[in-house]
């Protein structure tokens, strides 16, 4: 097979570039494969990305707003009561606020502050995205508990 299968072997570099709609970087060998086959191994490791790590809290927001504003939007199709729209208003207005907020920091950051803790350069074209993810959870502990230290010394 031609295709990465699991997000263990999945270099970040390619799901960074997958993130950006390149699909074609699941593939293993550049030159072997279809744009089906491309979408279809993409759902795969993204599927295990989010049985693994599971989804981020303004992402989970995002989608109990867009269901929330589909059933308004079928009861006001059903219904005609033009007071769901002032509700319909509202929920996309909070899905615009989520989808506009500005981002803490780039992906490039990351991997900076990433590679400064680790006393190493961490090449994304030899890491996975377990590798990251992983690397990235022991950082925000450690982070965490140097904040806690810190309380601690101030009070």
């Amino acid at each position: 097979m031609s295709y990465y299968i699991y997000i263990s072997k999945f270099p970040l570099i390619n799901w960074r570039d997958c993130l950006d709609g390149d699909k074609s970087r699941t593939r293993i060998e550049s030159d072997k494969g279809t744009t089906e086959e491309d979408e279809s191994a993409w759902e795969v490791l993204h599927d295990q990305y989010i049985a693994k790590y599971g989804v981020g809290d303004d992402q989970s927001k995002l989608f109990e707003l867009k269901e929330e504003l589909a059933y308004a939007q079928l009861n006001y199709v059903i219904d005609g009561n033009t007071f769901l729209l002032n509700n319909i208003n509202r929920l996309e207005s909070d899905i615009l606020k989520i989808l506009k907020r500005p981002v803490e920091g780039s992906m490039d950051d990351c991997i900076i502050y990433l590679s400064k803790w680790l006393g190493y350069h961490f090449d994304q074209e030899k890491r996975t995205v377990t590798e990251f993810h992983d690397a990235m959870e022991l950082y925000k502990k450690e982070a965490e508990e140097m904040r806690k230290l810190n309380a601690k010394k101030q009070a």
